[in-house]
Formats: structure tokens, C-alpha cells, sequence
């Protein structure tokens, strides 16, 4: 990167979504209410730019205090002919297709500074110091964030949702899951993690990415509902194989969903999102074909009826009791067996190509990986996104729980699983060895 023009398209897309420059104030003791978000002093965010290999230096520990740091951390490391961003980002303040929001207005910002470009855009009548330019940012309205809370339907659709919602919320305090088998011992292992989130990633080709979504379209259903379909067959190969009593593990997968549709394309980064929670008994997985059949049935109601909205509704409801959001939020009981998001594109409505590598600048970008966030008794999380019509798969993992081995694992599991569904090319011996 040229580090005074990263620095300063960093500024601009901080100026365009105020919660990433924010602190929260109020007590955690009390009413969840009693928390506000107020504009930081200093909008500059913690900067670690450092050569390849370097290990991430934190400079309050791993996770990011709100109360006396805004929610952003940039982590660069690079050697002669390549560079590696870091976005430590807290959830609070944004999900991933905030970040992906945001991500894209600090690229295309650090890409218009370039002079070549903008030798490009002054021939156009373009300045990149017009904001309000739809062909490079799309324009926002920061008064959305005071409202995103607020769904706005009608008298009767609220009594028909409310209901549904009150129902799907028994189902998830009365269906018993479990976590995911940790293996009964380490084995050999060279490698050791190194400071920051556990994860490994694998990138498709863009080949096997449309055989993907042409197998989706033969079956009818969406990408979407085949990938849950894999995660829920790979979580449980690797449960047998981690546990004797595995074949009797029922599994919960937390499916964040983006609410944005509800609302203008205008918002700034945030956190906006439904979580639907999707379970499976071990009988249930035996027929693959009915298994994907009753996911796409399922998430299609979830979806019609807005049922992701019910974490959102529990949400305001433990807020009006005292210390209520506390003890569920750090309670382990109702942890998922493991989270499964997918952000779809990664730079949405750009400019820029949609396939192959992106010119940002004097640079090129070669992949996107999302590190979606885990929770204490939640040891995995897998994320899915498209980058340049190539799918990217990434899964964080617990370093407590789990050896980086066992983590390339368990990717390799379902890795393997969403080749062989979508009848794309894969190394049988890989395969022979993961079963």
C-alpha cells in the first residue's frame, strides 16, 4: 500500500459509517437501555503495518473494549510484491456486509487517489472528493441508524408474525442439540497459533463455483440451502469420527439473515441481522436428497414469515429485564453447534469487474476472506462469500478446543462434501482420507 493514501481513504470511509468511530457508554450492570453510542475523540483507529510474517501485536489484548476503543483495527503485512489487510472489526458495530460496505468505500476511496486513476475520472468529469458520486459511493444516510430497531408493518402482519415467532422461540428452548466432538487428544502437531482468530480458508475456482450453483438450480433450491445441507453431512462425519457416541448427536446451526431489505440501501455499517436456527437429528441425515428437501421447505417459511426476527424479539425482551441480555449473551446453554453466514458477493454493485483479480489502484486484489466471529461454547463458525465469481469458504475455530490441524479438518470436511454435491472434480485420495 501506499501508506499516506491507505490512511487517508481510511479516514473517508470512517467518516461514512459512524458506529466504526464510536465509543459506547453506560453500565452493563443495569438495563441494557442504559447503553448509548457516543462520537469518539480521536476517530483514528489502532494501525499494526508490518513486514510478512510478523505476528499481529494487540495492543489491549485480542478483543476490542468499546468503552475505551473505537470498534476497527488494521493489521498490514507485506513483503516486496504483496500485502495482506487485516480489519479487526467488533460486531457491535457491524456485520459482514457492513464490513463488506465498508471495505468497498476505503478501496474504491484508496483506488480514485491513485494517478493513474485519476487521470481516468477527470476525463469522465469525476472528482474523488465528490462523495456523493453514485458511480464510485453510494450515498448514506446516517439518520437510518436510529431507526434500524424498527420494522414497519402492518397491524395484521405483526399479529401473524408475533405469533410465529412466539412458537419458533418454544422450539429453541425446547430442542436439545449438542456441541460439536472435540477430539479426545491433541496428536502430533508442529504448528502452534499464532496471536489473532484461529481460521483457515479455501477458495474455489470459478469452475466449480457455477457447477455449485447449476446443481442448485437442478435440485430447485438455493446455494444457500445446499451449503447448510453440507455443513449439517460434514458436522456430522466428523462427530462420528471424534466421538463413539457421535451417531447420536443432534445438531443446531445458527443462519445469520440480513435485514437490510427491510430497510434503505442508504445505511452506514451496522449490525443488522436475524439469526434462523436450523436443527437436525442424526435420523434425519440419512437421506441426503430429503435432507436438502426439508431445508429448503424450512428456511423458505423462516424466510416468508420474517422468523429470523425472533432472536430480535427475545432481544427486547431481556432488555427490559435487569442483567436479562447479560445472562443469556454469557450463557454457553444456548450456544449453537456451529454458526454458518454467507455474505454473497463480497464488493457488491461495483464499478470494477466481477471476475478475475480487481485493480485497486496500483495494486490488485487477489481474495476476500470473511472470519466470521465464534462464541464460548460454540467451537466453529464457517463463513462463505464470492469473490470475483470464485466462492470462498472460511472457518474459525476455537485454538482452545482445537490444533490448527484439526481445524484444516474439519474445513476439509465440508470442503469436500460441497464438491462431491455439486459434482465438481475432487482428489479421491483426499477424500478416502477424510472419511
Amino acid at each position: 500500500f501506499n501508506r499516506p493514501l491507505f490512511e487517508a481513504a481510511l479516514q473517508f470511509a470512517l467518516k461514512r459509517h459512524p458506529l466504526l468511530r464510536a465509543l459506547v457508554r453506560g453500565s452493563v450492570a443495569g438495563k441494557t437501555s442504559e447503553l448509548f453510542w457516543i462520537q469518539a475523540e480521536s476517530t483514528t483507529p489502532y494501525i499494526d503495518w508490518g513486514p510478512e510474517g510478523l505476528p499481529f501485536r494487540f495492543p489491549r489484548g485480542e478483543a476490542i473494549d468499546l468503552s475505551s476503543e473505537i470498534g476497527i483495527r488494521v493489521f498490514i503485512r507485506e513483503n516486496h510484491n504483496k500485502t495482506k489487510l487485516s480489519l479487526q472489526v467488533h460486531h457491535a458495530c457491524a456485520d459482514g456486509l457492513g464490513v463488506a460496505i465498508f471495505l468497498k468505500d476505503l478501496l474504491t476511496f484508496y483506488s480514485v487517489s491513485h494517478p493513474s486513476v485519476q487521470k481516468m475520472l477527470a476525463s469522465m468529469g469525476i472528482s474523488r472528493f465528490d462523495v456523493n458520486e453514485p458511480l464510485l459511493f453510494n450515498p448514506l444516510k446516517e439518520e437510518l441508524l436510529l431507526i434500524r430497531d424498527q420494522v414497519h408493518l402492518s397491524q395484521t402482519s405483526r399479529m401473524a408474525v408475533m405469533s410465529r415467532r412466539i412458537l419458533r422461540l418454544l422450539r429453541f428452548f425446547t430442542t436439545r442439540w449438542d456441541p460439536i466432538a472435540l477430539p479426545s487428544s491433541a496428536g502430533p502437531e508442529t504448528t502452534t497459533h499464532p496471536p489473532g482468530p484461529a481460521y483457515h480458508s479455501q477458495m474455489f475456482t470459478i469452475e466449480e463455483t457455477k457447477a455449485l450453483s447449476s446443481r442448485a438450480t437442478k435440485e430447485g433450491v438455493l446455494v444457500n440451502d445446499m451449503l447448510v445441507r453440507d455443513l449439517f453431512l460434514a458436522i456430522h462425519r466428523w462427530n462420528v469420527r471424534h466421538d463413539p457416541k457421535g451417531k447420536a448427536r443432534s445438531i443446531r446451526i445458527a443462519i445469520p439473515t440480513d435485514l437490510r431489505f427491510l430497510f434503505d440501501r442508504r445505511l452506514p455499517a451496522s449490525l443488522l441481522i436475524g439469526v434462523m436456527f436450523v436443527d437436525r437429528t442424526p435420523k434425519s441425515l440419512k437421506s441426503p436428497e430429503l435432507l436438502l428437501k426439508s431445508i429448503y421447505s424450512e428456511t423458505q417459511y423462516l424466510k416468508k414469515w420474517w422468523l429470523g426476527l425472533a432472536t430480535n424479539t427475545l432481544a427486547k425482551f431481556l432488555s427490559k429485564i435487569r442483567g436479562g441480555i447479560k445472562y443469556f449473551a454469557s450463557s454457553e446453554r444456548y450456544d449453537p453447534t456451529v454458526i454458518f453466514t454467507n455474505t454473497g458477493e463480497c464488493i457488491d454493485e461495483s464499478s470494477l469487474p466481477t471476475q478475475g483479480p480487481l485493480p485497486i489502484g496500483d495494486m490488485v486484489l487477489t481474495k476476500i476472506e470473511g472470519i466470521p466471529p465464534i462464541r464460548a461454547g460454540t467451537y466453529a463458525s464457517f463463513g462463505t462469500a464470492v469473490f470475483s465469481g470464485a466462492l470462498v469458504i472460511t472457518l474459525r475455530y476455537d485454538k482452545t478446543h482445537l490444533t490448527v490441524s484439526q481445524g484444516r479438518e474439519l474445513l476439509d470436511l465440508f470442503v469436500s462434501q460441497i464438491k462431491q454435491s455439486s459434482d465438481a472434480r475432487v482428489d479421491q485420495a483426499r477424500i478416502d482420507t477424510l472419511s
